[in-house]
């Protein structure tokens, strides 16, 4: 809470929002981050929804409906469930047409960060283009 409280009196006065992120270990998964929040009375402070995250820990759905009046970022990727591999969207098996009308439904409209991994074989440019096509889609 204390490096929190720093935080916010460095970022404020630059007119910036200090969010926390859902990780999948004891301190940050959705309700742990929603009650810190409440708890210490931080107004200012938003949580930057990872969907990759989310979907290893319990499922993209039930994390948001958590979180969703907080949620003023995100980092977009897939994975197979199995460990976070940081997919192109689409090539895991989280359901994106669901993951983006959950965005639609936000109070606040999120931007979207792609956060993928790399391959060397593959210009990222294309892996990009790919993922924002797919998620047009939806």
């Amino acid at each position: 809470m204390t490096s929190v409280e720093h935080l916010r009196a460095f970022a404020k006065p630059l007119g910036v929002r200090i969010l926390l992120e859902n990780i999948p270990n004891e301190l940050s998964t959705p309700e742990k981050l929603v009650d810190f929040i409440q708890a210490a009375h931080f107004d200012d402070v938003g949580v930057c929804f990872d969907f990759g995250h989310a979907h290893l820990m319990s499922s993209v759905a039930e994390a948001f409906g958590i979180v969703k009046p907080h949620v003023r970022s995100t980092h977009v990727h897939d994975n197979a469930k199995d460990r976070d591999s940081h997919l192109v969207p689409g090539q895991g098996s989280i359901n994106w047409e669901e993951a983006i009308d959950l965005l639609r439904s936000a109070p606040n409209t999120p931007p979207l960060l792609l956060e993928i991994e790399s391959d060397e074989k593959v210009n990222p440019l294309d892996k990009i283009g790919e993922a924002f096509e797919k998620l047009e889609k939806h």
